[in-house]
């Protein structure tokens, strides 16, 4: 599908078992947990997907999506917490050939690969066995939910061929997509 109809599909990525690999899952489970205080946080249509780690379930999300924004912990020799957007088929360089880049690989075969396309990408600081983000990385959730919303509208409003913009911070009840 990937075209006008469908969802505006946000899917976090990582494991939680492995430090700050998990971020991608904490900043969705923070975006569900303030769009149920406030539905407006969130643009209309919007699906929330906690996925952990990348499976080929993740085709049929991409397939119904008008627009996709990905969550992930990246390692591009960042600060710790760093969180950075990439749009477009440049989100396929970050990714790499990863589990992830083979999902959008798979994905641009099958005609899925929608056009509107984002990652938010937080720079882990520690990955390794142990659950929990590290210090720097819960640090950095309040700015990664700011980014992610922002890029979110922002998504909203290419779909729609408007100008994005967005109101005050995600963290403010007040805060909805203009």
């Amino acid at each position: 599908m990937s075209g006008a109809t469908g969802t505006l599909s946000v899917v976090g990525f990582g494991n939680p078992l492995l430090g700050d690999d998990g971020v991608g899952l904490r900043v969705i489970e923070e975006l569900g947990r303030l769009a149920r205080h406030d539905p407006r946080l969130l643009p209309p249509d919007t699906r929330l997907v906690a996925a952990g780690p990348p499976s080929l379930d993740l085709l049929e999300i991409m397939d119904d999506a008008r627009a996709l924004l990905l969550l992930d912990a990246v390692d591009r020799g960042g600060r710790p917490g760093s969180v950075e957007v990439v749009r477009g088929h440049a989100v396929e360089g970050v990714v790499g050939r990863g589990d992830i880049g083979e999902l959008l690989v798979a994905a641009r075969l099958m005609g899925w690969f929608p056009d509107a396309i984002s990652l938010v990408g937080i720079q882990v600081g520690l990955v390794g066995v142990g659950a929990g983000l590290s210090a720097p990385l819960e640090a950095a959730l309040p700015a990664a939910l700011d980014v992610t919303r922002r890029e979110l509208c922002g998504l909203a409003a290419r779909i729609r061929g408007a100008r994005p913009q967005v109101g005050p911070s995600p963290l403010l009840a007040e805060g909805v997509c203009a």
